[in-house]
């Protein structure tokens, strides 16, 4: 008798392609590597309610009849950083110029994109494919000793099981895989972190930067959408990042007491000659504490940071722009 194949968590794929029209998905023979995907939490629900009302018969305290309402689909992509495809989607709107700038702004809409993703098996491949997917919020983690690491909250119109997953494309620069010989995932020790145009990476032990798009999904009252979600609206988008100091001074309360805008501040990673820089267009600290603790070794301050304006700047070799639909 033989073994049993199960599921196994390293045998999985990960795929995005953009959509021409929100919740279509793409129809493209290749799709595009995302980057080096190392997790997917799905957050798929059925809304069941109940259905009563009178009637002639007494059923007791019992519900009588349970009714699906609108699906919602999505979930939590897990990944390290190989260049910012992933993060310009959460953003919005990608610009290349020269050889090769990507300068990325918060737009007024955000792209959608179709992702499939799921288990390859010797006899039952079992994948989802997610279309109209809209990133909700964006984090990207800065942790010494380790990769720098993308975490994306999205949400999606729907989802069907697939059985067979799309190739990635081959020629496409934003599109094709690359392996990590070719492009490796930047790391922590690739940093470098600007705040009140004074470099401070040596005294950073960990960064943080969150995009929040506020996203309002509501059920369509719209018989074309169907019992899906509408298009997600994106609302205000709220940037916030922190860092955590190994303090020796006390110039980042000080900063903090004063309660004015602090400029020329950035959170850079640099690999080569490739680099992508968060640009920060007015920084505010609500707060800067340190913990004291006669137990504890060196003081870590905790710098909270609100951002007005968010840019995101990326040289590389890449010349195709982000916003590139797969064809």
């Amino acid at each position: 008798m033989s073994t049993i194949e199960y599921y196994l968590g390293k045998r999985s794929y990960a795929s995005i392609a953009k959509e021409a029209t929100y919740g279509a998905g793409n129809t493209a023979t290749n799709w595009s590597y995302p980057g080096v995907v190392q997790r997917w939490t799905p957050d798929d629900k059925q809304d069941i309610q109940p259905l009563l009302g009178m009637d002639s018969s007494d059923s007791g305290r019992q519900i009588n009849e349970y009714y699906p309402m609108v699906p919602t689909f999505g979930g939590t992509l897990e990944m390290l950083v190989q260049h910012g495809r992933m993060l310009a989607l959460g953003i919005g709107a990608d610009t290349v110029t020269g050889s090769y700038t990507h300068t990325i702004q918060v737009g007024n809409v955000l792209p959608s994109f179709a992702m499939q993703v799921g288990h390859y098996h010797s006899s039952a491949i079992f994948g989802k494919q997610y279309q109209g997917c809209v990133v909700n919020r964006m984090d990207i983690n800065f942790s010494m000793g380790d990769w720098i690491r993308y975490v994306g909250a999205i949400v999606a119109q729907k989802a069907e099981k697939i059985t067979a997953f799309k190739p990635y494309q081959a020629s496409v620069d934003c599109m094709r895989k690359y392996t990590t010989a070719q492009m490796r995932p930047y790391r922590g020790s690739d940093s470098t972190f600007t705040i009140n145009n004074t470099n401070i990476s040596g005294m950073v032990t960990q960064g943080r930067l969150s995009l929040e798009n506020s996203l309002q999904v509501d059920p369509a009252l719209d018989a074309v959408v169907g019992n899906f979600i509408a298009p997600p609206v994106a609302q205000i988008a709220r940037i916030t990042a922190g860092l955590n100091i190994r303090m020796k001074e006390s110039t980042y309360w000080d900063l903090f007491r004063a309660g004015g805008k602090v400029n020329n501040c950035s959170f850079k990673m640099q690999r080569g000659d490739d680099s992508i820089t968060f640009n920060f267009d007015g920084v505010w600290l609500p707060s800067a504490n340190e913990p004291i603790d006669v137990g504890q070794g060196i003081v870590i301050q905790d710098l909270d940071i609100l951002v007005d304006k968010l840019t995101m700047v990326e040289v590389n070799s890449i010349s195709t722009d982000y916003d590139t639909v797969e064809a």
